[in-house]
């Protein structure tokens, strides 16, 4: 009787256990990366800056968003942008504006040659990064 008592408490332990670990798998617990919607990146050769209009979705709230404007050589042109307090916690940002400003292009002519790049990084250290040409601001 002791031994189809052991045996029974043996069998249960190792299914409740089975169960345990399966129910706690890590992979159900990420959130997806940031989704980047890069909807404006123009030139505003007057102001010498870059306007910028894009849509962040973070599941896994925003840490930091950052944009550099780039040459055709992958260089650092003028100021760069980054920001990890005023959109810091926030899930879900829709119609994020900002301003690269210090941005000189020597030859308004040659915007095309330039691109923004945009990187929005969340609280899971997840970053991801969109590139757009940049446009000419009309006045």
């Amino acid at each position: 009787m002791k031994t189809n008592i052991k045996s029974a408490l043996i069998a249960f332990l190792s299914i409740s256990f089975s169960f345990v670990m399966t129910a706690c798998n890590d992979d159900d617990d990420k959130t997806a990366a940031p989704v980047v919607t890069l909807t404006e990146a123009n030139y505003e050769a007057a102001e010498n800056e870059v306007c910028v209009q894009a849509t962040i979705n973070a599941d896994g709230l925003i840490a930091s968003v950052s944009a550099v404007v780039l040459d055709k050589d992958g260089n650092q042109v003028g100021d760069s942008y980054s920001d990890s307090e005023t959109y810091a916690g926030v899930r879900a940002t829709e119609g994020v504006h900002f301003h690269v400003r210090n941005v000189v292009i020597a030859d308004v002519a040659t915007v095309a040659d330039y691109k923004l790049s945009l990187t929005v990084t969340d609280k899971h250290g997840q970053k991801t990064t969109v590139e757009s040409e940049l446009g000419l601001e009309e006045e």
